[in-house]
């Protein structure tokens, strides 16, 4: 069994003016912000994934203020690619330039297209995080010849499809069903908000007894549990993560996630209520 997410009280802190909860964006191809959701996560003392009623809108000079002040602190709080998240600030300043350079790249050097992501924030710290980017067939194609899977499964010719390329929970945070909660939370933004429809992730990970084991429980867990049809590598259907230790184990780690037609999702829905922090 999963431990249960943790709850966490709605906090707002004057040093940073955000509130505990999800922030959800869109940026445009100069890393720009121009789209911003806030949702607390919390109804009846209960942390749920998404709930569009609980949507609240950050627009104008408040979104600008608010993507910015999420940037600068995961860089601050040193919110680092996984291999290097159990270092000491000792070790880090160890580091060659090349390697610090390489930690910092998912931050400083994003993709020159558009962007979607989400931040979770608990009194001021950035706990977890994911963001991905919309690949056309032909894109995606060559984005996984380069990794395993080898090649796009032919369902997902002439589709546009989100790769998700970054998912992570800090080290201290981790084991508290934080990564599935995220992820469930941004896939459902992302279909119920933006439209979309078919998603793609890899498994990097290297945690676990066994590496890449966990990784893959959070992301085909997150997905059948927000009822999308899920894949593997080679385009095989998966309905259970019980699956994953075959998986991982046959290095398939390239997983695949679309809509079901037949649940009428992948539709935009408005936000209805605005209000800045």
């Amino acid at each position: 069994m999963e431990p249960e997410p943790q709850s966490v009280a709605v906090a707002e802190t004057e040093e940073t003016e955000l509130r505990d909860g999800f922030y959800a964006f869109t940026t445009n191809d100069k890393d720009e912000c121009v789209h911003m959701v806030y949702n607390q996560g919390i109804q009846d003392s209960e942390r749920t994934t998404f709930d569009t009623d609980q949507n609240e809108e950050i627009s104008g000079e408040v979104m600008y203020h608010t993507f910015s002040i999420l940037k600068k602190l995961c860089k601050d709080q040193e919110y680092i690619p996984e291999k290097f998240l159990n270092m000491s600030g000792e070790d880090f300043e160890d580091l060659s330039e090349d390697e610090k350079n390489e930690v910092w790249a998912p931050f400083s050097k994003r993709p020159k297209k558009p962007h979607y992501g989400v931040y979770y924030v608990v009194s001021s710290e950035i706990v977890c995080l994911t963001y991905g980017e919309k690949y056309n067939s032909k894109d995606m194609n060559y984005l996984i010849l380069t990794g395993p899977g080898g090649k796009l499964p032919e369902k997902y010719n002439n589709k546009n499809l989100l790769y998700i390329s970054w998912i992570g929970v800090k080290n201290v945070h981790q084991g508290n069903g934080l990564c599935k909660q995220l992820l469930k939370f941004f896939l459902l933004f992302l279909i119920k908000t933006q439209g979309m429809k078919y998603f793609a992730i890899w498994n990097e990970s290297s945690s676990g007894d066994i590496p890449g084991l966990p990784a893959c429980y959070c992301y085909v867990g997150a997905a059948l549990e927000s009822s999308l049809l899920v894949f593997n590598s080679v385009g095989d259907p998966l309905t259970s993560r019980e699956e994953c230790t075959d998986l991982v184990s046959s290095d398939l780690l390239v997983y695949f996630f679309e809509v079901n037609s037949t649940d009428g999702g992948g539709k935009k829905r408005n936000i209805k209520r605005k209000k800045e922090i």
